[in-house]
């Protein structure tokens, strides 16, 4: 019925019904997570401000949106097309939930201005809510004349490298000087695939509205594995920076540039922090596994590796419970309580980490 996102306009400031005198913008959210909002619009003061408030996953009494009840042609037709109808709100779709932002994707944010346009923290989750705990990164652009874009793209392995509804969110306003990600050659603002790895190449597309200095760089990383390195990649000049040690600066001429940069990714070898401790490029002869009659993790460790941290996922990646204190020993154990399912556990050592899916029942 809609294509997947829902769009907020956030008033960030300008007590006044003068439109051009509006500062604000329009923030963005799907189920990968969301975007927040930059006064870029040329029809208002357009600012350059930021709205402070990145979308999480509730919607608070009286809060309106946008929605889109199309879809352009060039992605509607590789997983999904939307061809509009009823938007049914329904009782059971309401949860109690006091307002505020908790930074882990389970809060309530209103989009209004306040004072010090800065959103009221919440409370930790409550007992139906599930951190979000899925890799994501965000990168912000920069233009000459003083255009800005924060995009998104995250992992989440029900998704595809094509357009997935629900997931995936188009862009809808288009500055004069903007970033946006390319999908079959149509702009979006937020992006969902499966992995981050070598075999990922995401076309990201500019435009240009005064010869300058642009500049893109990491606006914010949740969850990266630490393996993970995010490079930006200039096939003209096939120069490629490391965003995570530096910011990709460049002057450009005036117009578009559709089919020049990409974000790639690379895989570094994780080497260990304490030289007396012997560096393997793999954790064979450590092992977890689930006692399922003792509700318990076992760790075997015969080397007795540092484990730093101890992380249990839920089958979508969101993290359901973290161990930081873990005595070094041939066997540990860790009591656990959750829902019956498939999880995966993943170990964090002084070598690397270690990841196995184990079976809850």
């Amino acid at each position: 019925i809609i294509n997947g996102a829902l769009y907020y306009w956030h008033h960030f400031s300008g007590a006044t019904h003068v439109l051009g005198q509006y500062v604000g913008g329009y923030a963005t959210y799907t189920l990968m997570g969301g975007v927040q909002a930059y006064a870029n619009d040329t029809r208002i003061n357009n600012t350059g401000e930021a709205g402070g408030r990145v979308p999480e996953r509730y919607i608070p009494v009286n809060q309106g949106f946008f929605v889109v009840a199309q879809l352009d042609p060039a992605v509607a037709n590789t997983t999904a097309t939307v061809t509009g109808g009823n938007v049914v709100f329904k009782n059971s779709q309401r949860v109690f939930k006091r307002e505020g932002s908790t930074g882990t994707n389970t809060g309530s944010l209103f989009f209004k201005a306040t004072n010090k346009n800065k959103a009221v923290n919440a409370s930790k989750e409550t007992e139906n809510d599930v951190a979000d705990g899925r890799e994501k990164i965000r990168l912000l652009y920069s233009s000459a004349s003083g255009y800005y874009r924060e995009l998104l793209v995250g992992k989440d392995e029900n998704t595809t490298r094509n357009f997935d509804l629900g997931y995936d969110a188009p862009l809808i306003d288009h500055n004069a000087a903007d970033m946006f990600w390319l999908l079959n050659d149509v702009k979006f603002v937020i992006q969902a695939i499966p992995y981050f790895d070598e075999t990922v190449e995401l076309p990201i597309g500019l435009t240009v509205d005064e010869e300058g200095l642009i500049t893109i760089k990491i606006k914010g990383l949740e969850n990266l594995n630490e393996a993970t390195e995010v490079y930006l990649k200039d096939a003209q000049t096939q120069q490629e920076v490391n965003l995570l040690e530096e910011n990709f600066e460049i002057s450009l001429a005036a117009g578009a540039y559709l089919n020049r940069f990409t974000i790639v990714f690379k895989t570094k070898e994780i080497v260990a922090e304490d030289e007396n401790w012997e560096i393997k490029k793999d954790l064979n002869e450590f092992n977890i596994y689930m006692d399922n009659l003792n509700s318990t993790i076992k760790i075997q460790n015969p080397k007795l590796l540092k484990i730093k941290k101890i992380t249990l996922f839920n089958s979508v990646g969101q993290i359901i419970k973290n161990w930081n204190k873990i005595k070094i020993d041939i066997e540990s154990k860790i009591k656990v309580k959750s829902k019956k399912g498939i999880y995966i556990i993943q170990a964090k050592t002084d070598i690397g980490l270690f990841n196995k899916k184990i079976i809850i029942y």
